[in-house]
């Protein structure tokens, strides 16, 4: 596989790996080990690790709605790096009006806002570990 470890490749990779390859029905977003991992509780929608205590789903209030949702926002957003679109774009400007004319789900500007400091190297690792699990 080549490496494309610019920011927009990495997030390229990140948002087309969890919105096509990923299988949120029988798999873990984990951060710990580098790998992909199975599950075994599948009565929410996704699983997400906490990276805290581990085997704790963080996303446990997540309805099969949303991660649809999710996973539409997880495609555009691939759709947008691959038309070039800036990043400033696709992330921000975070008031409603300019939202909803971009298009921008609640949904996912919710989990994006949520992020705290180390998202973005969380973000970046996921990017890294998805990337080389291909």
């Amino acid at each position: 596989m080549e490496s494309d470890a610019t920011l927009a490749g990495l997030l390229r990779g990140f948002f087309v790996f969890y919105s096509s390859r990923f299988n949120w029905a029988t798999e873990v977003v984990t951060m710990s080990g580098g790998r992909r991992c199975s599950r075994s509780d599948r009565t929410a929608p996704c699983f997400v690790e906490n990276p805290m205590q581990s085997g704790a789903n963080i996303a446990q209030g997540v309805t099969s709605e949303v991660m649809e949702e999710i996973k539409g926002e997880l495609a555009r957003a691939a759709g947008m790096i691959d038309q070039n679109t800036p990043l400033k774009t696709i992330f921000g400007p975070r008031h409603e009006d300019a939202e909803a004319e971009m298009g921008v789900r609640p949904a996912f500007r919710e989990a994006l806002t949520a992020a705290d400091d180390g998202a973005m190297d969380a973000l970046i690792n996921l990017c890294r570990a998805g990337n080389a699990n291909e």
